[in-house]
């Protein structure tokens, strides 16, 4: 959860895909997104692999979706998997 969905763990939630737990988001390239996971217990925890942290968490700078055949549909926008 984030600063993208207002810290709400029910938004966004992860559900198990071949072994791992992800979510997929849709997300405005020009915009890092703070996140923080939330495990069981209430423990928090940041994600090693974010591209920077400070004391809210790591953050992540989203990266432009693929090409689709109408590139009007991917201005601005992109895919993050956590």
């Amino acid at each position: 959860m984030g600063d993208f969905n207002d810290w709400d763990p029910y938004a966004h939630p992860m559900r198990p895909q071949d072994g791992l737990y992800r979510v997929s988001l849709t997300m405005i390239t020009d915009q890092s997104a703070c996140f923080r996971y939330l495990a069981d217990g209430g423990v928090w925890f940041d994600d090693v692999d974010a591209d920077h942290h400070d004391t809210r968490g790591g953050h992540l700078r989203p990266t432009p979706a693929r090409p689709d055949p109408d590139p009007g549909l991917q201005v601005g926008r992109a895919r993050v998997l956590v």
